[in-house]
């Protein structure tokens, strides 16, 4: 599903966590990378190109990205993206951590997306030689599964999580690839390790994560197992009452049953606080069961 790859810029797995472009370490570059993210800003692109020259700071390459991309140079833009991306992961494997912040897994993805076969070229060609990039690998998977190479995209996820286990980082801090690796499986109509991959996320987070339990209990719903869905729609209400998702999924699952009345109740509780249905903007499916539902009230 492509909501999860909003998600992406909402989940760290690290020991020290990376910070994004517009704070940079604090080194000798730091006043050209300042000034061009300024520059940026302000939509000076050749300037700000001009003002990293020769600046080798964590961050240009981020920078010259973006600039290259707002020039709609969109290769160059790309071979910059995948080069932040090497130092990243490079820096964090060898000080034994993995992270991911927000200006990878939002501005890189969609750079690198707008040519993304060209991209996982670039991604492939950096990783030969090297056991495991994280950055690369989960981008790398990223990209294959926006565009629905969902085993290619199992893959690489399944490398990171290797890694992150031979570092001792497990449980909690690999639950989102979990979550990520199940939409996979659910792309490919494997309901039964799309249910067991995300329950490892939800076991891992002691039910918590309400996102993770909607989306188990709608694979729950499309194998029609009615009774499971609608127990984890009601944890996720309970872990998030004001989650307009989960009474949206409960109306599904009761409609699903031709329970109509009850249905409405539960379509009513979500309106009332999403009124736009914006929760279900990236959820196709869910939202086109409620609409259908909707039209009957």
């Amino acid at each position: 599903m492509r909501k999860t790859q909003t998600l992406l810029s909402a989940f760290i797995i690290c020991v020290t966590v990376c910070s994004s472009f517009t704070t940079p370490q604090k080194n000798d570059d730091e006043s050209p990378v300042n000034t061009a993210t300024c520059l940026i800003g302000a939509g000076e692109y050749r300037l700000a190109l001009k003002t990293l020259k020769d600046c080798d700071a964590l961050f240009a390459d981020a920078l010259r990205m973006e600039a290259y991309n707002s020039l709609n140079r969109t290769r160059k833009a790309i071979r910059y993206g995948v080069e932040y991306l090497d130092k990243l992961g490079r820096q964090h494997i060898k000080d034994g951590t993995v992270s991911l912040s927000s200006y990878v897994s939002t501005e890189v993805q969609d750079v690198l997306n707008r040519n993304w076969k060209y991209a996982s070229r670039q991604v492939q060609k950096r990783l030969a030689g090297q056991e495991c990039n994280a950055q690369l690998q989960m981008m790398l998977g990223s990209l294959y599964q926006i565009n629905g190479l969902y085993d290619e995209a199992i893959e690489q996820y399944d490398k990171v999580m290797d890694y992150c286990r031979g570092i001792g980082l497990k449980d909690f801090g690999t639950d989102w690839l979990c979550t990520w690796k199940s939409d996979c499986y659910y792309g490919l109509v494997d309901y039964d390790n799309a249910v067991r991959t995300i329950s490892q996320a939800i076991e891992a987070n002691n039910s918590r994560d309400y996102y993770q339990l909607c989306r188990r209990g709608f694979y729950y719903m499309q194998q029609g197992k009615f009774n499971e869905a609608m127990e984890d729609y009601s944890k996720a209400a309970k872990a998030n009452p004001n989650n307009a998702e989960a009474y949206f999924g409960r109306c599904a699952v009761l409609y699903r049953q031709g329970k109509l009345d009850e249905a409405r109740v539960e379509y009513g509780k979500g309106i009332k606080i999403d009124p736009a249905m914006e929760c279900l903007e990236y959820d196709d499916e869910l939202m086109d069961i409620v609409t259908e539902f909707s039209k009957d009230i």
